[in-house]
């Protein structure tokens, strides 16, 4: 099976506009709704350096560290629960 140049061009956009938006919700949720570094970094499961890191515009982090403060986000309602691409989907497999 493979997939065609556009349909992996679909797929990259699609998780990085997923992380953009894990990156703001966490933002927002430090800023506006109250919370502090280290409830975030407690509730996510995550070390304070990195939650004192996430405003900064270069801010990266691994995969494991997103799936940590994404959940916390779907838990707290600020982010609906990613939609996988099933395996099946036509519209993206060769």
């Amino acid at each position: 099976m493979t997939f065609s140049v556009y349909k992996y061009t679909y797929v990259y956009y699609s998780l990085l506009m997923r992380v953009e938006e894990i990156v703001n919700e966490t933002r927002t949720l430090l800023r506006l709704n109250g919370w502090t570094q280290q409830r975030l970094a407690d509730d996510a499961d995550v070390h304070i350096n990195t939650i004192k890191k996430i405003n900064n515009p270069s801010f990266s982090c691994n995969s494991n560290t997103l799936s940590k403060l994404e959940r916390v986000l779907i838990k707290e309602g600020r982010l609906g629960a990613a939609t996988p691409i099933p395996p099946n989907d036509k519209t993206l497999h060769n």
